[in-house]
């Protein structure tokens, strides 16, 4: 699942709140992660090379709210298919953002704590995750946009109508090798 999403002070100045380039009209929209940001994601095949048979895709909504509170909504089923018939996991967790690093660390929508540096350029907002697997490194990003009319229309919808949870038929997400095509990772967040 994707997810991906996504994110007091040390040495560094660390913190939840936004910065002094926020719009105060409670938009969220600005230079700051505050607020919504949308993307959506369609799955390859990763020994194929091919799309998902019934084009499994999943729509991503964040939201950077008050608090250091993130809410990651993911909407996923098959292209074509009613929203009756998608899914909607609705997960949150907490996020503190150095500004001066450009990072934001989320505890709480993964297995361990994540640490993503962010690129906000209008309304696009790029999170890039470096993992290690078997001591190779490789590099996630996902670059997410403000919601716009037509795919907040989208969310109203599936909001509505989809099932709550998650189904895979029971198979995991190892079992279904399943990668983005932005990406290589299967998780941000």
């Amino acid at each position: 699942m994707l997810a991906a999403i996504m994110i007091c002070s040390l040495a560094v100045i660390t913190t939840t709140s936004c910065s002094k380039d926020d719009d105060d009209s409670g938009s969220g929209k600005g230079s700051s992660l505050k607020g919504n940001w949308f993307v959506e994601i369609s799955y390859v095949d990763d020994e194929e090379e091919v799309p998902m048979a019934g084009g499994y895709m999943e729509y991503i909504l964040l939201n950077f709210g008050d608090g250091g509170v993130i809410t990651r909504t993911i909407y996923s089923g098959n292209a074509g298919v009613a929203p009756e018939y998608w899914y909607r996991e609705v997960q949150r967790g907490t996020y503190t953002v150095n500004e001066t690093a450009k990072t934001v660390t989320v505890k709480g929508l993964s297995y361990e704590e994540e640490t993503s540096k962010y690129n906000i350029s209008g309304d696009k907002l790029t999170l890039s995750t470096t993992y290690e697997y078997d001591d190779e490194e490789d590099d996630f990003s996902t670059t997410f946009h403000r919601p716009t009319k037509d795919d907040q229309d989208l969310i109203s919808v599936f909001d509505s109508k989809a099932k709550e949870g998650s189904d895979m038929d029971g198979k995991s997400w190892e079992d279904l090798k399943l990668y983005s095509v932005r990406a290589r990772k299967p998780e941000l967040f």
